[in-house]
């Protein structure tokens, strides 16, 4: 791969990193309400953001090690009803 395509992608302004991220969480919230989807899939949706955000606030401390901002993480990311994907303890 071009070198210098990488170099860019590894530059996003972290203002657009974090606007990414937060973007991500609320389409993903929305599609476990979205009529579009039959309700099966919908409830599969469910439980897989929910198996998704137990994984990541069981492993926030790879984040941690590695000096991952919090906000370039899943510190801003609530579920559908609103519960917090990480503990928030830092």
């Amino acid at each position: 791969m071009n070198a210098s395509i990488l170099r860019v992608l590894a530059e996003w302004p972290k203002k657009d990193q974090e606007l990414m991220s937060l973007a991500s969480n609320q389409m993903l919230n929305e599609r476990t309400a979205d009529p579009t989807l039959p309700a099966a899939d919908r409830e599969d949706l469910e439980t897989i953001l929910e198996a998704l955000r137990k994984y990541v606030r069981a492993n926030d401390r790879y984040w941690s090690e590695r000096g991952v901002r919090p906000e370039l993480r899943f510190d801003g990311w609530t579920g559908p009803a609103g519960e917090a994907w990480t503990d928030g303890t830092r």
